[in-house]
């Protein structure tokens, strides 16, 4: 879950550039975690596809981040498997959030 975390951060770090800001908000009812970032956002028609494997928002035809487009599937996956949920929404020009929400298990 770590390794996920560090995944998420890292994209959004590449979205802001020097200057911005990545807010992380944690609730544990229901267990949720946030990662907000007011970088230059993702456009809507593609935000539904972050997660599916390969997937790159395309940048015209140069690539400023390097990467194959795998980061947020494999989060997916990760997040699925422990029963939870990920999603993303995004605003241009406004930024990115992604937020997790996994199950309590009352422990």
């Amino acid at each position: 879950m770590f390794v996920l975390l560090i995944n998420i951060i890292k994209n959004s770090a590449e979205s802001i550039g020097s200057g911005g800001q990545i807010t992380i908000r944690t609730s544990t009812t229901p267990l949720m975690l946030e990662i907000a970032d007011n970088g230059k956002g993702i456009a809507s028609r593609h935000v539904e596809h972050i997660f599916d494997k390969f997937y790159r928002v395309p940048s015209g035809d140069r690539h400023d981040v390097r990467g194959y487009g795998l980061g947020l599937y494999y989060a997916r996956q990760v997040v699925e498997r422990h029963g939870g949920n990920i999603s993303a929404s995004s605003s241009e020009g406004k930024g990115t959030t992604i937020t997790i929400k996994l199950p309590h298990n009352g422990e």
